[in-house]
């Protein structure tokens, strides 16, 4: 009865549903922006297909001349150099020709050709504007995509369900928007602790435990259903009215490992981390709550310890046993993965710890109102 309560206060407050609806605004404008640039980023990736072209082929001109100067058969290596020149600028020319007519599953195949034959050419000390590193990696993922009949997106741009989640998730589970949520549902759950309405709270026939946990478990129900509405929002608009594939959800991402994580493992991943990090972080909620008394402070502190957060993992410092890296999911899904034990049971200690002191905090407060 007491979480009803404090929900409805919160739905009272009207910020918090106009969150919601600027959560599923700003989704459905990502989306909006990616079915636009589909046209654009095939014109993107023609032109840069055809910018490899040209680099080949200004340097199949010279050598072609060089030769003439020479002479046939003095110089091996050079005619070699001509023969994969010649090679990989009609394998380029194929995949000009493969994605204007859009064989997006054929252009893989296509893609791996002329890459292979782009790591030969360099070999042979010529140019080609891709280093051995991206080359490599190119031709891994295009190998991985074949094996699961899927095509290449574009993970900055794409209307493919799978793909398109995590470039919402890459937005919205960051620390600005974690905090941004905490400060809209937190404000009007537990500013009965700020000094000017403690004791009106105290005087209320309920035990410390009972409600510290109604506080937190309506400041963890809010939390979760805003994560319904951004993974939900994205799923449904994609899945209607985004690129028709058999099995999306097979995508594969590149970790920091340089391995591979499956789309519905990330999926499953983000769900499960980003509601463990707000039953965290909406414990914290609470026990700051408790130790500062003022609500204000508590959104200053709570945006200190965000901002820091987010400078430490742009330096690289990204440590599983903290568990404030889980503030920008993406990152920490995709650099522990497949999975993190040790940063799931982080989380869950932490928690636990952090509700403890709450109600060891609030029974001392009690005594001394």
């Amino acid at each position: 009865m007491l979480i009803k309560f404090e929900l409805k206060k919160l739905w009272r407050s009207r910020l918090y549903v106009i969150t919601l609806i600027l959560t599923i605004a700003f989704v459905l404008g990502f989306f909006i922006r990616n079915i636009v640039y589909q046209d654009i980023n095939k014109a993107e990736e023609i032109a840069r297909f055809q910018g490899y072209r040209s680099d080949v082929l200004s340097q199949i001109i010279y050598q072609t001349d060089l030769l003439r100067e020479i002479a046939e058969g003095v110089d091996v290596n050079l005619e070699e150099s001509l023969k994969v020149g010649r090679a990989l600028y009609h394998a380029l020319g194929d995949l000009v020709e493969a994605r204007e007519r859009d064989q997006e599953l054929a252009l893989l195949q296509l893609e791996i050709d002329a890459l292979e034959l782009a790591i030969i050419y360099q070999d042979l000390d010529n140019y080609f504007p891709l280093s051995l590193e991206e080359l490599t990696d190119e031709v891994e993922k295009n190998t991985k995509l074949i094996s699961v009949s899927l095509p290449k997106e574009p993970e900055h741009a794409s209307i493919q369900p799978a793909v398109f989640l995590r470039q919402i998730a890459s937005f919205f589970f960051t620390g600005f928007s974690f905090y941004v949520v905490i400060t809209v549902i937190g404000t009007p759950i537990v500013k009965e602790y700020d000094d000017y309405s403690i004791k009106l709270t105290y005087s209320l026939p309920l035990s410390s435990r009972r409600l510290i946990l109604s506080k937190w478990a309506s400041l963890v129900i809010s939390g979760a259903i805003w994560l319904s509405t951004v993974i939900c929002s994205a799923l449904i608009v994609s899945t209607l009215f985004g690129k028709q594939v058999d099995q999306p959800f097979n995508y594969l991402f590149r970790t920091a490992q340089q391995d591979f994580i499956r789309a519905d493992h990330y999926t499953y991943q983000i769900i499960l981390f980003g509601f463990l990090f707000i039953l965290l972080l909406t414990a914290l909620v609470v026990l700051l709550t408790l130790l500062v008394k003022r609500s204000r402070v508590v959104q200053l502190l709570t945006l200190v310890l965000f901002l820091s957060v987010e400078v430490m993992l742009r330096q690289g410092l990204i440590n599983v046993t903290f568990p404030f890296t889980y503030q920008n999911l993406d990152l920490a899904i995709t650099h522990f993965a497949p999975i993190s034990i040790n940063g799931l049971a982080m989380i869950i200690s932490n928690v636990f710890v952090i509700l403890g002191l709450a109600m060891l905090i609030d029974k001392r407060r009690r005594y001394l109102c």
